[in-house]
């Protein structure tokens, strides 16, 4: 015989005690005229204060209990700070919550919240239902801090009251433990007789082990139908919303390419996926061009294609008053877009008597090389745009390639020591060569440009000559930006610490300078000259770049130059100092005139910087026909990666 369980004292009942309301059968109809359906909320009635059956599992006593709806008595901190609304009381997963709790407060002698519905599809179901009058029922889910029991003559327990409690989740339930707890529809509703009387609910609170035992049962398999039926409801949705673009999808690509209402009706009768209609419409102009086909010109290697798309991108290129070599641009003269795509179109033998300009503009966009024309256009004004942002950091810092994304190790190498006198006939004495490492790692950087057959139809090559100018300038100055966001946050160096610091490198000065004069220079050119290798030679380098900003650039063009006249340079200003390239730099603080010395990248290099291998250097285009922009889509994109070496190669001259 199992062991009876130890009968829990007054004091363990009065400590803390989480539980939900169990449900009891009763009848409600109430209209939700509450509900709002354009923000989705509804008022509801989360307790009236109703007494529920209860039974003490320890000690087998049935009792009644309450939960007090005096103000003191109830905790409405979670509830006023957004509790879930849930689903039946199910906290297992995120798709259980159907809403949350806006507001909560205790009205007229009942415990009232406005409550508000997700947008998700499980959760549209639910707030259907409610809107539909359906579903009314609510129920709270509260943690007990204290218990205050009545008992009779006999001390048996007869009802205890939560007075001290705290209401923590709202759920939409089939049943509610309490009659009044529901969606509300109006104030003062009336007693219209549908409600059950005193006497019923006392009635249904008397309830054997068996019939509890039977109505879980019950209560389980309802819930586990309901949630059938919603995945079911869901899974009807999902496919509706795929079919409605299907269709979509296929009526659009009917109308850019200019099929007939009859092939179209039937590719979506028969639930042609949009791949095969796409297929089967290239297929259907292939087929034209080669019914159409009159008279071709182009060669077997295909030199004349070739020809033909670079004298049609010159063309295109004196219009936007970009300089291009050789003649051929001539064989388009001043030819428009409309008429270029037309001439594309007839070299390969198709017929455009008869066509429309969208037809035109769409067959040679995405079946002829007149895109190619177009995406060479967009890349040399690209490049333009691109070079036409001076880059400091291409002189004074060291170029590489990676042939990947994946992080890459910068090495700062030192050879070993001296070398060392060998005897005759003595072995070479090996050491190994001491090294510090870095790493960073490419990123990509892009934006899309667009050329569409509206801009085609309009003749509109400037929205793709000087989009594409801007778009290669914003890549040099993005280049630019990374480059000198990152020198400027002083990185850590190979060694462990930060590149500029004036202990360990001494390429730091403690004390800011109030002006720049030849004893700043010299201190720089004694950094470089005096730093030490790995194996504690002096490295010997000499300052050959600096970089500062505007203000501190003509200051310095002064200091050692005399404002270009060389007789009136400062005085100590050596030969060697004149040799200094001066270069300047915005990004580098204008009010404060600091500058920053580089030796030459092949004595000694601090950062270094690359491009992805087998791309052209700095930025690139790429081209894609799109079905998104019924036109060219270029993407202009940048594979850049910037990265710490060595401390040696540079030094950072303050100024107040």
């Amino acid at each position: 015989m199992a062991a009876r369980r130890k009968k829990p004292s007054q004091s363990d009942r009065e400590g803390l005690e989480q539980r939900e309301a169990p449900p009891l059968t009763f009848r409600a109809a109430v209209l939700p005229s509450s509900l709002d359906e354009e923000k989705r909320t509804v008022d509801v009635t989360w307790s009236t204060g109703a007494e529920v059956a209860r039974r003490d599992w320890w000690s087998g006593e049935r009792f009644r209990e309450a939960l007090s709806l005096d103000p003191s008595h109830i905790r409405l901190g979670r509830l006023e700070s957004g509790a879930p609304l849930l689903d039946s009381h199910s906290s297992w997963s995120t798709r259980s919550v159907l809403g949350v709790v806006e507001s909560a407060r205790l009205e007229g002698g009942k415990g009232v919240a406005t409550v508000r519905f997700s947008e998700r599809a499980e959760a549209d179901v639910v707030f259907k239902d409610v809107k539909a009058g359906i579903l009314r029922n609510i129920s709270v889910g509260y943690a007990v801090h204290k218990w205050e029991d009545t008992r009779n003559a006999e001390g048996k327990l007869e009802k205890r009251t939560a007075i001290d409690w705290e209401p923590y989740e709202l759920s939409i339930v089939p049943i509610g433990a309490d009659a009044g707890a529901q969606v509300r529809a109006f104030e003062d509703d009336e007693d219209d007789g549908s409600a059950p009387r005193a006497e019923e609910r006392s009635a249904s609170m008397e309830e054997t082990e068996q019939q509890r035992l039977e109505r879980l049962a019950k209560e389980a398999e309802a819930k586990r139908a309901a949630e059938a039926q919603r995945a079911a409801d869901e899974a009807r949705a999902q496919a509706l919303v795929e079919e409605r673009k299907r269709v979509a999808d296929i009526v659009e690509l009917c109308r850019v390419h200019g099929v007939d209402e009859t092939r179209r009706a039937s590719w979506v009768a028969d639930g042609a996926n949009v791949q095969s209609v796409r297929d089967a419409i290239l297929d259907s102009h292939a087929q034209r061009a080669r019914d159409t086909h009159v008279s071709p010109i182009t060669s077997g290697d295909g030199t004349r294609e070739a020809s033909m798309r670079r004298d049609a991108s010159d063309a295109l290129l004196r219009r936007a008053n970009e300089k291009v070599e050789g003649d051929g641009h001539r064989n388009f003269g001043d030819a428009v877009l409309m008429d270029m795509a037309r001439s594309f179109l007839e070299s390969g033998g198709v017929n455009t008597r008869g066509m429309g300009r969208l037809e035109i503009a769409t067959r040679a966009l995405a079946t002829t090389d007149f895109a190619s024309v177009l995406y060479l256009v967009g890349e040399k004004t690209m490049r333009a745009g691109y070079d036409a942002v001076p880059l400091v950091h291409r002189q004074v810092l060291k170029k590489t390639s990676a042939s990947d994304f994946r992080p890459r190790n910068t090495v700062a190498v030192d050879a070993g020591d001296l070398l060392e006198e060998v005897a005759e006939g003595a072995p070479i004495p090996q050491k190994g060569a001491r090294f510090e490492t870095g790493q960073y790692a490419l990123k990509s950087y892009g934006k899309i440009v667009s050329f569409t057959r509206k801009m085609l139809i309009d003749d509109d090559i400037g929205a793709l000559t000087e989009v594409s100018r801007s778009r290669g300038r914003a890549a040099a100055e993005t280049e630019r930006k990374l480059v000198w966001d990152f020198i400027l946050g002083n990185p850590t160096a190979p060694d462990g610490t930060a590149v500029f610091e004036n202990t360990v490198h001494a390429n730091f000065p403690a004390t800011a300078a109030t002006t720049t004069d030849v004893a700043a220079i010299d201190a720089a050119n004694t950094f470089f000259r005096t730093a030490k290798s790995l194996a504690g030679i002096p490295i010997n380098a000499s300052l050959r770049y600096i970089v500062a900003s505007d203000s501190a650039d003509r200051a310095l063009d002064r200091l050692l130059y005399g404002g270009y006249v060389p007789t009136a340079a400062a005085s100590g200003v050596t030969e060697r100092d004149r040799r200094i390239a001066v270069l300047c730099e915005p990004m580098i603080s204008a009010t404060k005139q600091h500058w920053l010395g580089f030796a030459d990248p092949n004595q000694a290099s601090s950062f270094e910087y690359a491009y992805l291998t087998g791309t052209a250097e700095g930025v690139r285009l790429e081209q894609k026909a799109g079905f998104e922009v019924e036109g060219l889509m270029l993407k202009v994109c940048l594979d850049f990666g910037i990265g710490c070496a060595d401390w040696r190669g540079v030094y950072y001259k303050r100024q107040t």
